[in-house]
Order: structure tokens, then sequence, then C-alpha cells
């Protein structure tokens, strides 16, 4: 459910009584990137994601991690997988997969092992979709004794600490004790073996208890996490609205300078054709399409106007739409859909004008 460290795993595997089976040292030990730029991170998340195709033959499940890393071409993203101590040992039937997630691969195993249904239990364990994939597959003991305890070590950073491409966003958080809470609620009642400690400081949530606490708070804090990550999607989403809607308000404005300009100068050269005409020195004709001229240099003028206010009030709704009810962001809508017929129809009001100005010319 999140990054761990190798003492982290270590601690884990022990208290749990698992072996770190398919986990390499070197994935352990592997330092945390530098934080990369936005093109760079939009690469790795590809790269994490990136489906594969396997034709397993059958063998142990030992054998079958090994070839679903071995499909990982980029050794810098490597799939990560701890194996319980009984668990590598278990036989698993053919399989044929084209064109899957990882996740997918390593959960086809619940249906392809050799043994009792729900017997296995297979968690991935990864806090974030731009790091390599790590897995957790162990297996349950047959043994239901009422007495029998499980250690369960859960994080809840992504909870209280979540990210957004690499950036804090402490608004989208979860109180930690909000979190506590609804693993209270989880629990069983009449469990009174069930330990539970908290550690602030790393964000790991422990706990000791029978079988079915222990996956009780597994499914919560699961569920918790990937609600998160569907807010945390679309706050990226709309991050990324908004850059758009910026570089649309800029270009507008650069194109809106250079029109005006270009107006401007056809103003000058149309009063100095006024002048010339007056002298005689040029014709009726030619200060005709100065008049041309300066009517289209005017309608460009209007049409990059009416595209800024169309980007900047896009950005508005854009900026309001998280928080707005959908009331809102449609009267918004509506009103600048309003404000673009208007700046439609005054274009083409001097676009007619144009027009009657080049028929008046072939006319002479």
């Amino acid at each position: 459910m999140t990054r761990f460290t190798s003492r982290n795993l270590a601690a884990l595997a022990l208290a749990a009584g698992t072996t770190l089976g398919a986990l390499t040292p070197a994935s352990l030990g592997q330092a945390e990137p530098a934080e990369q730029s936005g093109g760079q991170r939009m690469v790795t998340m590809r790269v994490n994601s990136m489906p594969i195709s396997i034709k397993f033959p059958g063998g142990t499940i030992a054998e079958y991690v090994k070839a679903v890393q071995s499909q990982r071409k980029d050794n810098s993203w490597p799939v990560n997988v701890i194996l319980g101590p009984d668990t590598e040992r278990i036989v698993v039937r053919p399989i044929e997969l084209n064109f899957v997630s990882v996740d997918t691969a390593m959960d086809v195993l619940r249906f392809a092992a050799q043994c009792e249904p729900g017997e296995l239990r297979i968690d991935h364990v990864s806090a974030h979709e731009d790091e390599s994939p790590t897995f957790s597959i162990l297996q349950k003991s047959s043994d239901a004794a009422r007495g029998r305890q499980e250690l369960e070590v859960l994080s809840i950073a992504p909870l209280t600490r979540p990210t957004v491409d690499g950036v804090s966003r402490a608004d989208l958080a979860i109180r930690s004790d909000i979190v506590l809470s609804a693993v209270e609620l989880a629990l069983p009642p009449g469990e009174e073996t069930v330990r539970l400690k908290y550690h602030e400081e790393s964000q790991l949530l422990i706990l000791q208890g029978p079988p079915r606490a222990t996956n009780a708070v597994h499914q919560v804090i699961k569920t918790m996490i990937d609600d998160q990550r569907q807010r945390l999607g679309d706050a990226g989403h709309a991050q990324k609205e908004m850059i758009e809607a910026t570089a649309r308000i800029e270009r507008a404005r650069v194109r809106l300078a250079t029109a005006e300009q270009t107006s401007a100068m056809m103003r000058e050269k149309l009063d100095h054709f006024a002048e010339l005409v007056k002298q005689g020195s040029v014709s009726t004709g030619e200060l005709q399409e100065q008049r041309s001229a300066l009517a289209n240099a005017n309608a460009m003028v209007l049409t990059a106007r009416a595209d800024l206010q169309e980007a900047e009030g896009l950005a508005a709704i854009i900026h309001k739409k998280a928080a707005a009810a959908p009331t809102v962001a449609s009267d918004e809508l509506a009103s600048l859909r309003k404000l673009v017929e208007d700046q439609a129809a005054q274009i083409k009001a001097l676009t007619d004008e144009l027009n009657a100005l080049r028929q008046q010319k072939n006319a002479k």
C-alpha cells in the first residue's frame, strides 16, 4: 500500500513469519529518485503502467513471479514481490495472458494456483503510480482456531500526506483521526484481543488480532486509498486544464496586441492617404483600398478580443468547477456563450462593411 524501506520490510516479514522471496536487495536499497520534470514523470508513469504478455507453461509461484519479472525490459522499474515461506512452492497451472497490466498478471494467481479458494492473499503495496510496483503474496493458514493472531502493518501516508505529480496537496489530505475512526468502526464486535497502534511520524498503523479483524481493517484502508487516488486523479486533471487555459489566455493576449498594433498602423496610413488625396498625390481608389485594409485590421482586433474573453471565461469556469455547483457552472457557460455570440455579431457587421467597400471598389 506504500513504499517500504528495507528495514520496514524486514520487520514486517519477521513479524508475519514471511521471507523476502523474490524481492531483490537492489530494489530494497534503491534510493528515492530525484524529483523530475513534469514530462519525465509522465514517461515514468507510462513505463510503470505498460502492459505485458506472458505464456507460462506451469510450475511454482516462484517460477511464475520470475516469468512476470522478466517481461519488464527496463531494469530501472522492476516488479518487486514478497513471497511467504510456503507460498513459493505452491503449484500454478499454465497461464497465457496478452496485453494485461502487472496487477492483473499477479491477481490471476488467485485462480490459477492449486490451493483452496481464498487461501492466497495478494496485496499491491505500492503507494504511488510513479514507482516500481511491489506485491506481497502470502498463504493463509488453514488453521482457523479462534485464538490465532495476525500482525498487519499498514501505511496511511497516501491518505494523510497526498501528492499530485510529486507536489504535496495538503488540501486533499484526510486527518489521521478520521482514518483511525473508520478503522475502529470496521473492527468486528466482541473482539477483545485486538491491539491497534498508530505511529504518527511514519504514518504506520500496526494491528494485531484475529484474521477477520485484520482483514476488515485492511479492506477499509484499501477502500479509502482507492477513493483518495480517484480524487487525486481528478485534482491532477483540473490542474492540467488550468495550465492549458492559462496558456490559451497568453496566446490570445499576444494575438490581440498584434492586431491592435496593426490596426493603429492602418489608421495612421489612412489619415496620411487622406492628406495625399487632398493634395492630389494619390487617387480616391487608393484611399478606398486603405479604408478596406483598416476595416480588415479592425475585424482582426475584434476576433482577437473575442478569443481572449473566451479564454478568460473558460479559465474562470475551470477554476470554479471543483467547488461550484453544476448549475453555477452552467450559468457561467451560458454567459460566456452569450458574450461570444455578441462578439461574433460585431465581427459579422464589420465584415459586411468590408465586403461593401470591396464591391464599391470593384464597381468603379
